[in-house]
């Protein structure tokens, strides 16, 4: 089922960047200005992040899409790296929250998230969609939680299929795999634009 949905989402992302006929013919406008700051500091990491699109989850409306119970809630993340909020998203086991498309410049190869996990030794997946002049690629990794307070994920890479315009666009799906009762919070879902590795 997950898979039916990440690949209509795909034919979707492509069809609104106007890929006509075979890969690499992807248009799309320029990436908007970011606003960036050392987020992660605390935790050893002084790379450059700005927020993805509705990363923090405040604010009336999401722009996120949500399937099996997914959705806002209470329950900031308690470091409050953007600002004291009061909202996450609430992800049940096997419930899916997936981003709006975004879109990268080059350098910006990698995104950390903040999450409390029910317990310790759950798991969640963490599915990123590229979308470039140089076609599609997609990745998973996972993310297992140390306990039930607020933890900041490892650094997670992206898939790279930029053209020469240097830009790609994204979309993030967070899914808990683990079966185990009990729900999952994420919040402050920043990217790194200056990633040096």
């Amino acid at each position: 089922m997950q898979l039916i949905k990440r690949a209509v989402v795909v034919a979707t992302i492509i069809t609104s960047l106007g890929v006509v006929g075979t890969a690499g013919t992807a248009m799309a406008g320029p990436c908007e200005t970011r606003t960036t700051s050392r987020s992660f500091a605390r935790w050893g990491d002084n790379n450059l992040y700005f927020v993805a699109n509705g990363g923090t989850f405040e604010g009336s409306r999401s722009p996120w899409t949500t399937w099996g119970g997914a959705g806002v809630a209470s329950g900031q993340n308690s470091h409050a790296i953007n600002g004291h909020g009061q909202r996450a998203m609430r992800l049940p086991s096997w419930s899916t929250a997936m981003s709006p498309s975004m879109c990268v410049f080059a350098n910006e190869e990698s995104l950390r998230f903040f999450y409390r996990a029910p317990a310790g030794g759950r798991t969640m997946e963490v599915h990123i969609e590229v979308v470039g002049q140089n076609g599609y690629a997609a990745s998973t990794s996972y993310v297992t939680s140390s306990s039930s307070r607020w933890e900041v994920s490892p650094i997670i890479d992206m898939p790279n299929v930029r053209g020469a315009d240097g830009q790609q666009w994204i979309t993030v799906y967070f899914t808990p795999i683990d079966g185990r009762w009990g729900s999952w919070l994420v919040d402050d879902v920043m990217i790194d634009p200056w990633v040096a590795r």
